[in-house]
């Protein structure tokens, strides 16, 4: 499915995604240029008909849990609640409005907690399943954008964009792709 034109022509890219099913896909685009002028989208894709589902500035994550599918604003600071079914937005599932960080990518673990990467606050979030923030795990990496189970890993990909030097002394594993935390390390 060809989404470059409509993107282009709103001046949008596109920005995490999760395929549901053969031909089923839900996922979000936002602002090429400005994300606070500019809201982006969740889009749920079947079949190639296309529809939009909801507003989300910066949507990330796209954790599919059987029946549905967590979705980051990390403008807002909010993880919301889809419907894996087609997309619609269900409720709020955990509010950080209150947190230093943004919401950034993550994954479900095989324990059924959820890890959550915390753009700027240099950690890695756990949650249980009902959006029930239970650990922070600091690192030494400012900006984690997302972080995938691998074996006993939690592999975590980092950013280096904007930082200062100040910032990489004291965060100096941000330049890195691949931060590991291991057994005991992730709870």
């Amino acid at each position: 499915y060809d989404l470059s034109s409509f993107l282009f022509n709103n001046r949008l890219r596109g920005n995490d995604g999760v395929n549901l099913s053969e031909n089923v896909f839900l996922f979000g685009s936002m602002s090429e240029f400005n994300y606070e002028k500019s809201s982006g989208s969740v889009f749920f894709l079947r079949n190639e008909k296309l529809e939009k589902v909801s507003d989300n500035s910066i949507p990330n994550s796209f954790i599919h849990i059987n029946k549905f599918v967590l979705i980051s604003d990390s403008s807002k600071k909010i993880i919301y609640k889809h419907l894996a079914d087609d997309g619609s937005l269900v409720d709020i599932w955990s509010d950080l409005t209150n947190g230093e960080g943004l919401p950034d990518g993550g994954c479900l673990a095989p324990d059924s907690s959820i890890y959550i990467s915390s753009w700027g606050e240099g950690c890695i979030n756990k949650f249980n399943i009902n959006g029930k923030l239970i650990n922070k795990r600091k690192i030494n990496a400012k900006q984690p954008s997302n972080c995938k189970i691998f074996g006993n890993k939690l592999l975590i990909t980092t950013a280096a964009a904007g930082l200062t030097d100040d910032d990489f002394l004291k965060y100096p594993d941000s330049y890195k792709i691949n931060l590991e935390l291991q057994n005991g390390n992730l709870s």
